[in-house]
């Protein structure tokens, strides 16, 4: 008979160091805090991270967003669900939220747009996939069939943090 053993401390923590250098995409944050100075530009344009993805055999697929990838503190979350076939939404920017998108059904084409003019498109199209999107930079959102968004945000809701005209936002 195999005897339980409750790890020790040190263990539990040696263990969590080890699984956490294995996820995909983790950078951790002092690492972060330290190189935003360095690699501002880098950090604060639109990037994909991608979380942990796990293959459970006939149970399926499920992925890991360890809170450490997330290049912010999240203060918000929500969703969007029955996003039919090439509708657009999104067309705004945040002057000081940023947002972490993760396509949870179906495909979804983002568009991004920084103050400098650069223009990006990503598609969203595997829920182990986020777009990170800073503040100051234009989105627009077109979702390809039947998909649903799941948004992180740095914000709660304020009405006024958003640049809703295009207009608005090259004046800025």
């Amino acid at each position: 008979m195999e005897v339980f053993k409750e790890k020790s401390i040190a263990e539990k923590y040696q263990q969590r160091k080890i699984w956490q250098s294995n996820s995909v995409g983790r950078i951790p944050r002092k690492e972060k805090q330290t190189k935003l100075g360095e690699n501002f530009c880098l950090m604060k344009s639109p990037h994909l991270i991608m979380f942990q993805h796990i293959d459970n055999g006939e149970k399926g697929f499920f992925s890991v967003a360890n809170i450490s990838v997330i290049p912010f503190e999240v203060k918000r979350i929500f969703w969007i669900f029955d996003g039919k076939d090439n509708r657009i939404a999104g067309e705004h920017a945040h002057k000081k939220a940023e947002q972490l998108l993760v396509a949870l059904q179906g495909k979804i084409s983002i568009t991004t747009e920084a103050r400098s003019g650069e223009k990006q498109e990503f598609l969203l199209d595997e829920s182990h996939k986020a777009l990170y999107i800073p503040a100051h930079c234009w989105q627009k959102i077109e979702y390809l069939g039947n998909a649903a968004l799941l948004c992180f945000s740095s914000m709660e809701y304020n009405s006024s943090d958003y640049i809703r005209t295009y207009n608005e936002f090259k004046n800025a």
